[in-house]
């Protein structure tokens, strides 16, 4: 079902979302942060990974999260090894005379990542917050360090196996820094307070409508986690008819018109145009779960590590069987999920 949803949103996004950028274009950073990666690079405790980075020559940046991407390795024996996405990240100046680490630092910060328990989250981009912003000038370059400590073990950070940067980067073993080579293509983002445009609201989510009233009162969905590229939030159903099979459907943005009676007091509250070509390609609806005892349950979304998506609202609506309300069905309020950095 994940590949599922991966599929249908690149499929809407090709077909709807360009115009929509165009409209809201943004401002993203990093080094091969929309590339696909899958290589993983071993850093071993102690040692330290610098990764140059200059900022785009029109435009700065203001750094809250700098963020590496890790991943969980195969060792020759093929069993996987899962190193928690964890460690240090900092920022230095570049040395004039020497183009490595100055040890001017600008900006540093621990981050706990994830105990590694799970394949599935031991993985993933991942960095320390910043409690103030880090003001990068145009231009500018500077050196992004990494390491495992103050944590013990060894890290795997992922590269990019279809690179759409050339990356500099240097490792430092304990003796001091080696010569910068551009043989391993990292990848590296920046959140910041500029990546979405100025003014702009998201990620975010917004309900849209009203559900109908069924066997425990109105269906609701309840968003969990900002629909950020990369990310995995998840839609949970309260108040569903017990026992029976939800169906989630969606389309891009809502119906700008209000909802679209469905006869039986229920409204379509999505985009009928989308929705409907979605339905006719097969990928409506785009998740089923069947709902407990107690009318609870939860649909779990993938969002694509695609840049192109930021700005584009993609709404959510579940339908279910209830043969004691009218109609024999129930809907939900539409739930709608615009994109961000």
């Amino acid at each position: 079902m994940a590949r599922r949803l991966v599929l249908a949103v690149s499929i809407a996004f090709a077909i709807t979302a360009t115009p929509l950028l165009a409209q809201n274009p943004q401002v993203c950073h990093g080094l091969n942060y929309d590339a696909s990666g899958g290589t993983s690079n071993t850093i071993p405790a102690g040692t330290e990974l610098g990764i140059l980075y200059t900022a785009p020559p029109n435009t700065g940046l203001d750094v809250t999260n700098p963020q590496l991407s890790f991943a969980n390795s195969v060792s020759g024996g093929g069993v996987i090894t899962i190193a928690a996405a964890r460690g240090t990240i900092r920022l230095e100046t570049v040395d004039p005379a020497t183009g490595l680490p100055s040890g001017s630092v600008i900006a540093s910060g621990q981050f706990t990542g994830n105990a590694g328990s799970v394949i599935s989250v031991a993985a993933g981009w991942a960095g320390p917050n910043y409690p103030n912003p880090v003001s990068i000038a145009a231009g500018t370059s500077i050196w992004v360090i990494y390491t495992r400590a103050p944590f013990t073990g060894d890290a795997n950070v992922r590269s990019s196996t279809n690179p759409t940067d050339v990356v500099t980067s240097s490792i430092n073993p304990g003796g001091g820094w080696g010569n910068p080579i551009v043989t391993t293509p990292y990848r590296l983002r920046f959140r910041s307070t500029n990546c979405n445009p100025a003014g702009a609201n998201y990620p975010t989510w917004t309900s849209v409508g009203a559900g109908c009233p069924g066997s425990l009162g109105i269906p609701t969905l309840t968003p969990n986690g900002l629909p950020t590229i990369g990310s995995q939030p998840t839609l949970n159903v309260v108040s569903g008819p017990p026992g029976q099979v939800g169906a989630l459907f969606w389309s891009i943005g809502p119906n700008l018109g209000g909802g679209i009676p469905l006869g039986n007091g229920c409204s379509l509250w999505l985009d009928f145009a989308s929705f409907n070509q979605l339905l006719l390609a097969g990928l409506n609806p785009i998740q089923q779960i069947i709902l407990d005892a107690n009318g609870v349950g939860t649909f779990s979304l993938i969002v694509p590590e695609d840049v192109n998506l930021i700005s584009v609202p993609f709404a959510f609506q579940a339908g279910f069987p209830d043969f004691l309300a009218p109609g024999g069905f129930v809907v939900s309020e539409a739930e709608v999920a615009t994109v961000g950095w």
